[in-house]
């Protein structure tokens, strides 16, 4: 698949014979053909073409020039090796005698072996890689180099700098591609949770469910009469119409459970603009673990991501759901997630409302900072029946919440070094 590329003006560096060389080549030669002169006239003659046609040469050199680079695996998950097949077409008659180009290789992404003299650390932390390939007429050139996915994230490879030049070396040609679309997914990886290892009756771990059956809605049943606390939009109007009074649909119980996770990025509770990468690390890895063993067991499963780039394509808020590609859209937002959030938890699902948490829905809170504003609504959320459990990644001791319980993952976290002062990790 070739992807959209903005191409930058190509640049002609290492002007051998100037524009003044030139004209003054032009007068020797018609100088030395009047004077009886031929030698004279045949070297300027000699230096004005081969200079004209390294010009011409380098100047379409990279004209019809195709550059694609082509990973082994659009999704890894963090850790994971890859190939990333840098190719390059000459589509054009004219051969290329050498052709040089540079990759650069985002932060997040290394270099399986180290190649000396071959690669250069940029201003970002990415690594710059330089191949050099002869292309005759029409010809296309793999060149492979093998990498391994660090740390999570959507990448994308680039700007790619391309250069060029004639045959005889005197002129050479320089262009940028940059392109705009992700190229690449890197999932977080899987930690090992042996106390969530939870049956499917109990979705919570050790908590029962106080409400096992719920409504499903896709699973209509009969009618009956309207009673006092039914909500408008269960009224059958077309049975109510017939029959003179008012009657309401009924649905058949779901056994399926439905499970809310909420990942909650906020790293420090007082000042939103300090990261500490370990606790974000940490509640990524357990998201995307508890999210896995959910799909699993084949729960109805929501997510609330407050930590979601807004100009990104995953969305913050997914109503529950368990069709198969929903696992792939929750790693999706993972990959993306950092810990400069957009607004609350609570926020986020008080603007979506009934379609972030359902009625009844088992509410899995996960993270490291639990704010004033996120205590007071599982609270809330507790007291309106829907089972809460919060799964603590911070580096302070767990809080102790009423009627709510709440695990301790700090031992199963390996971003959480004990010996690393809570400040010293802050970017």
């Amino acid at each position: 698949m070739k992807l959209p590329v903005d191409i930058q003006q190509a640049r002609r560096t290492g002007n051998v014979v100037s524009d003044l060389a030139a004209i003054v080549l032009s007068i020797v030669a018609i100088i030395g053909l009047w004077d009886g002169r031929p030698w004279t006239t045949f070297v300027c003659a000699l230096v004005l073409i081969v200079a004209l046609v390294s010009r011409g040469w380098a100047r379409i050199a990279l004209s019809e020039v195709i550059y694609t680079p082509i990973p082994s695996a659009r999704r890894l998950v963090q850790g994971d090796r890859f190939q990333l097949s840098m190719q390059v077409e000459n589509r054009k008659p004219l051969p290329l005698p050498w052709l040089q180009l540079r990759e650069i290789i985002p932060a997040g992404l290394s270099l399986s072996d180290a190649r000396e003299g071959e690669t250069l650390r940029t201003f970002n932390g990415g690594i710059e890689v330089a191949e050099t390939v002869g292309l005759g007429g029409y010809e296309r050139a793999n060149l492979t180099i093998e990498l391994i996915a660090t740390r999570r994230g959507h990448y994308t490879f680039g700007p790619t700098h391309l250069r060029s030049g004639d045959i005889f070396g005197f002129y050479r040609t320089n262009r940028s591609l940059r392109r705009h679309e992700t190229d690449l997914v890197v999932f977080p990886e899987l930690m090992e949770l042996p106390i969530l290892r939870f049956p499917a009756q109990r979705p919570i771990g050790d908590s029962a469910i106080r409400h096992p059956f719920i409504e499903d809605i896709t699973r209509p049943s009969s009618v009956r009469e309207f009673r006092s606390g039914d909500g408008a939009r269960k009224v059958d109007w077309k049975t109510s119409a017939k029959r003179g009074e008012l009657f309401v649909r009924t649905y058949d119980a779901s056994v399926s459970h439905c499970v809310v996770m909420i990942v909650d990025c906020a790293t420090h509770a007082d000042a939103y603009w300090r990261i500490d990468t370990g606790i974000l690390e940490s509640t990524i890895t357990a998201a995307a673990t508890i999210a896995t063993r959910c799909y699993k067991q084949k729960f109805h499963l929501g997510f609330v991501c407050n930590g979601t780039p807004m100009s990104g394509s995953t969305p913050p808020v997914m109503a529950p759901a368990s069709h198969k590609g929903r696992l792939l859209e929750i790693m999706n937002c993972l990959a993306a997630a950092g810990a400069i959030r957009t607004r609350s938890v609570e926020n986020l699902i008080a603007r979506h409302g009934a379609k972030a948490l359902p009625d009844g829905a088992t509410i899995l809170y996960i993270g490291g900072t639990l704010q004033d504003g996120t205590l007071d609504f599982l609270k809330q959320r507790r007291a309106r029946g829907h089972p809460v459990q919060v799964l603590y990644t911070g580096r302070k001791d767990p809080p102790s919440l009423p009627r709510i319980d709440v695990v301790d993952l700090r031992p199963y976290c390996r971003e959480l070094d004990p010996s690393v002062d809570d400040e010293a990790d802050v970017a």
